[in-house]
């Protein structure tokens, strides 16, 4: 099953809302400067509460397997 770009980030966005140690996640790169196209990578940025890095990235991995099964 091939997911979506979309699908992705609304996984993000609904996954890392809820978490009370990121304090902030954002899109950079070509999502920033509306040039995004079918070659474009996602450059997601987060604010995370110290030690707590690798619990949100396994966290993020998590949202978008979800996502994808």
């Amino acid at each position: 099953m091939k997911i979506e770009r979309e699908q992705i980030v609304k996984a993000l966005e609904d996954g890392l809302k809820s978490s009370p140690f990121v304090f902030a996640s954002w899109l950079e790169g070509s999502d920033a400067i509306g040039t995004t196209d079918q070659y474009s990578d996602l450059d997601v940025w987060l604010d995370v509460a110290d030690g707590r890095e690798d619990e949100t990235i396994g966290n993020v991995r998590n949202f978008i397997r979800n996502r994808a099964a």
